[in-house]
């Protein structure tokens, strides 16, 4: 039971991480472990002029956009300093 408080903790970080530094609209998160057993996740920031918004990121795309996001690279040592 550690180990599912300690992921949800760290989701929960990653999430609030992305929302602000992005300045996402909303979060996706998901877990899959369908065909290999082991679970893993996905937490996505979403933008309402991203290509799929509201659709599911892996389903249809809904129009052409072209996002400027901050860099990637400074999102993760920033996020790693506070994991």
């Amino acid at each position: 039971m550690q180990e599912k408080t300690e992921i949800f903790r760290i989701i929960d970080i990653i999430e609030k991480s992305m929302l602000v530094y992005f300045d996402a609209d909303k979060i996706n998160i998901a877990s899959f472990g369908n065909i290999l057993p082991h679970v893993h996740w996905h937490v996505m920031a979403r933008f309402e002029a991203d290509s799929y918004f509201p659709e599911p990121m892996w389903g249809a795309k809904q129009r052409e956009s072209k996002l400027d996001l901050p860099n990637f690279e400074v999102f993760f040592t920033q996020l790693g300093e506070k994991l």
